[in-house]
């Protein structure tokens, strides 16, 4: 590629600009369909569930016992989330 064709990956003249970035491993596309189903159920239940009159306590609830279901399924995000939870109170 010549110089001032409109660089490409890789051609920048900046050294950090040629290396893809690592960014976020996720392993779900591994992930057994039956566990996906299991996660994918919950999520439903726990909608239809707060349009039937769930208390505030049992939505939050619900949503942390699927929360529990995601990091088991994704150690990856499980790491990150719990940075993101250290951001938040702090």
């Amino acid at each position: 590629m010549t110089s001032g064709s409109g660089a490409g990956y890789g051609d920048s003249p900046d050294p950090r600009a040629r290396h893809a970035p690592t960014g976020y491993r996720s392993s779900v596309c591994s992930i057994p369909d039956a566990a996906l189903g299991s996660l994918a159920r919950a999520i439903d239940e726990l909608a239809a569930d707060s349009h039937d009159g769930a208390t505030p306590a049992q939505v939050a609830e619900r949503i942390a016992r699927i929360w529990g279901m995601v990091t088991d399924l994704d150690p990856e995000l499980a790491r990150r989330r719990s940075g993101y939870e250290e951001t938040a109170d702090g």
